[in-house]
């Protein structure tokens, strides 16, 4: 490996034995590079460890990494975690609808990103095992990756793509994807996607939803959902559904519902149905069975 270039005050960071450990461990099992295997020569040598490597000679070694090593190179401190933060940026070149998506291993990295009052978008590594004790004070949206659980977000704006299951959120506005599931959020908002499903809302929620959805208790108005729609409870105008729909309980004004629909209890005006059964109470006009 070459000398990095000449630094009249080269930037030296400090590392623990814990630390040069971690690293050496992470080298030893990745394929070698000229990088890799000169670097991992000197920590086993223990030849003044790393602090004979510059923050260059660091940066060279991580460039070497396949991007998930990288990852595990990131978990280390917070010196190596913000090192490698920042050439992801630095070397992102997609263009800007592109986001460089972190992978994180342990909670301890996943707590030190949270803390920072910037957005975080992150997959959780494989076999790791991360909740997101989130202060809904930072007010910055958690963006995760990939078909992992999120529990425990206690604040608002979340996002999820790719099998995403949040569990529980406290606060409004909770975007997901493929495969989602969300239980509680509590706040305003909670758009899903394919073979959706929701349990709880509550705060004026309303839910978009899609595909195999089915929605439970929302507190607030407007419920959407599409195919092989269930609804149960919204308490608030709006819902429209579709085929194979049965909603119950609205307590608001305005339901559609469609194919093989089933309406109990609307409390509120215009309710139009296509495929038959519907039971409303205290209805203001306009009730259409349309089968």
């Amino acid at each position: 490996m070459e000398d990095p270039p000449a630094n009249t005050h080269p930037e030296i960071p400090e590392m623990s034995d814990e630390d040069i450990q971690q690293v050496t461990l992470i080298l030893a099992a990745v394929d070698q590079t000229d990088e890799t295997r000169e670097v991992l020569s000197t920590l086993q040598k223990r030849e003044g460890p790393a602090t004979e490597m510059s923050v260059d000679m660091w940066r060279r070694l991580i460039a070497a990494l396949p991007l998930e090593d990288q990852a595990r190179v990131a978990g280390v401190n917070n010196f190596l975690r913000d090192l490698v933060t920042r050439m992801a940026l630095e070397t992102q070149t997609g263009g800007p609808g592109q986001e460089f998506v972190r992978t994180i291993y342990t909670q301890s990295e996943l707590d030190a990103s949270l803390a920072e009052n910037q957005p975080l978008i992150f997959t959780p590594g494989e076999g790791s095992d991360l909740s997101i004790p989130r202060a809904s004070a930072s007010g910055q949206p958690v963006i995760l990756h990939g078909p992992h659980p999120l529990t425990k977000v206690t604040g608002g704006s979340v996002q999820a793509k790719g099998g995403a299951t949040i569990t529980t959120v406290e606060g409004g506005r909770v975007d997901v994807e493929g495969d989602a599931k969300v239980i509680t959020a509590a706040g305003g908002g909670v758009f899903l996607f394919d073979q959706a499903s929701v349990e709880t809302v509550t705060g004026s929620g309303h839910v978009l939803a899609a595909g195999n959805a089915k929605i439970k208790k929302v507190e607030g108005g407007t419920a959407n959902a599409t195919d092989n729609v269930t609804i149960t409870s919204v308490t608030g105008g709006d819902v429209v559904a579709q085929n194979q729909a049965t909603v119950t309980d609205v307590s608001g004004g305005i339901v559609d519902a469609y194919g093989d629909a089933t309406v109990t209890c609307s409390a509120g005006g215009t309710v139009n149905v296509y495929d038959n059964t519907v039971t409303v109470h205290n209805n203001r006009g306009t009730v259409n069975y349309l089968w």
